[in-house]
Order: C-alpha cells, then structure tokens, then sequence
C-alpha cells in the first residue's frame, strides 16, 4: 500500500488467513515477517535455516535460501489452489502422490488440460436432472482467469511470478466474471418463473 512498509510475510498459508464477522479476509500470524521501510528498495532475505510451513514454502527458497515478496506469491498460490480443490496442501491424497503436496499436482494438471479433475466436485455439482442449480458453480471464464492466475504464482523460479498487484487485478476480473454471471442467472430465473406463472393464469 503506498506511504505503508512493506512486508515479506514468509509464513503465507491458509490458517494464517482468516475471516472476520463480516467475512472479510485478515492475514495473521506476522512471527515470521520481516517489514521494510517504505524508501528502502525491495531486497532479498538471506537466511542460514528455512522459514515457512512445509507444502507452502517457495521451491527456489529451499535451494537457494534467498526469499524474496515473490516467495510470498508462491504461497498465496497454494493457497488459491486450496480453494479450487477443497483440500488442504497437505492432504493425505496429495502427500500419498507426491511428498510435495498439491503445488506440483496442480502445476501437472494445469500443464496437462486436466485441471477439472483437481477441482472440488462440489463446485460444478449438478441436480438430479442434470441441470445446474441456479447459482451453483463456477463460469467458466471466471474458473480459466483464477486458475491461470493461481498457476503463475506457482512458477517454480521466483523471476516468473507475478506481482501481487497482478494477482489481485487478475482475481477481481475472475470475481466480476462470476458476479456477471450469477446476475444473469438470476435474471433468467425470474424470466423462467414469470412465463410459467402466466401460463397457469
């Protein structure tokens, strides 16, 4: 935010980030950051022993044990990712695949156009007539926008992330794609319910 320090957080994960009454995210948890005075050039924190939470920590971090605001980027990924599967990063299902966790099942999804069979089955559930419940499930532009968003920031270099000004551009297109979309079901709804209303009178 501009005139505010900056903060690397190192400790991104989803049970740092919580909800208040009014659902309103509020990250948590700041043991772990480090904060830089708004006229100091954004730099790189070496470190001697990694700082993070397994499954969330930046891959080039490990190696290299430079961490940069772009390792936070890789973690809000996971994150996003979390959100699209209903599962934790560290669930049994994706450990028992890969020790790693979800990061790299959902970069191999996205790269092999299987990206559905990732994405929480609740999300896209259907009636008993096959049709889908007004409201319920992703648009698909808005599904493509977050999930290729959420992709980027797991870039397994620290150069090839995107800004998390980028990020939040990117999610708010995806958020508007979906509101469009729910404004137009509902209008279709009511159009729906109206017709059949005059045919029984």
């Amino acid at each position: 935010m501009e005139g505010k320090p900056r903060i690397i957080h190192r400790d991104i994960k989803s049970e740092n980030i919580l909800l208040d009454e009014n659902l309103n995210a509020k990250v948590a948890d700041f043991g772990l950051s480090k904060f830089q005075p708004t006229n100091q050039q954004a730099s790189t924190i070496h470190t001697i022993h990694l700082a993070g939470t397994e499954f969330y920590i930046d891959p080039e971090y490990q190696t290299s044990f430079k961490y940069k605001k772009e390792s936070d980027v890789y973690s809000f990924g996971v994150v996003l990712f979390e959100m699209l599967s209903g599962r934790l990063a560290y669930d049994p299902i994706y450990t028992g695949e890969n020790d790693k966790g979800l990061a790299p099942i959902a970069r191999r999804h996205y790269n092999e156009g299987t990206l559905k069979e990732l994405i929480d089955p609740r999300m896209v559930e259907e009636d008993d007539e096959h049709i889908v419940i007004l409201n319920r499930g992703p648009n698909q532009e808005s599904l493509e926008t977050f999930s290729r968003i959420a992709y980027q920031c797991l870039a397994e270099t620290q150069a090839k992330r995107p800004t998390l000004e980028a990020v939040i551009k990117e999610l708010q297109t995806a958020l508007t794609l979906q509101v469009r979309t729910i404004l137009n079901n509902t209008i279709f709804f009511f159009i729906s319910l109206l017709v059949i209303i005059m045919h029984i009178h």
